[in-house]
């Protein structure tokens, strides 16, 4: 109301103020865009640890696209530790409200499998990466995982990296 103006003057800070204490009362919409804000916020506004309290908040309440942020939030180690289980644990949650997350929850076990040096998990990480599939499309990155899988002998990606680098480099 306050946000937009609606039947009232706009005011962000009176609108900041109800949406916090909507979301310290519970309201699971209200913790989730505190999330939000303080994930996406300009220079100091900007807090990821105080992101990530919001969205499990919320997230415990089953709203689903909490969930998937602090899912990413763990998967990134964007402002929190890297914690593959975790991020795992709550896109699984998410799916269970019915967002779409089959590819996250692929690209996260992947990813652990690939730190442990699994061959066949870092090939399929850097095709995830390529694709950008559960993952923002990074082909940088995919060119390493890739470049990691050859590097335990399998000599057939040499030509896919050499077309992945060409790309990447583009």
């Amino acid at each position: 109301m306050y946000y937009h103006g609606w039947g009232v003057r706009k005011d962000e800070t009176e609108e900041k103020k109800w949406r916090e204490m909507a979301a310290r009362g519970g309201h699971a919409q209200a913790q989730y865009e505190m999330g939000w804000i303080y994930q996406h916020s300009a220079g100091d506004a900007q807090d990821k640890a105080e992101a990530a309290k919001w969205y499990r908040k919320a997230a415990e309440q089953g709203h689903g696209r909490a969930q998937i942020n602090l899912g990413e939030m763990y998967h990134s180690a964007d402002g929190i530790p890297r914690d593959l289980t975790e991020a795992i644990k709550w896109y699984r949650e998410a799916k269970k409200q019915g967002q779409y997350t089959d590819d996250k929850i692929a690209a996260a076990e992947q990813f652990a499998a690939a730190e442990h040096g699994d061959s066949k998990s870092q090939y399929l990480l850097g095709e995830i990466y390529y694709s950008g599939k559960g993952v923002s499309k990074d082909e940088t990155e995919a060119v390493k995982w890739l470049k990691k899988a050859a590097d335990q002998g399998d000599s057939t990606l040499e030509d896919l990296i050499a077309e992945r680098s060409k790309t990447a480099a583009e």
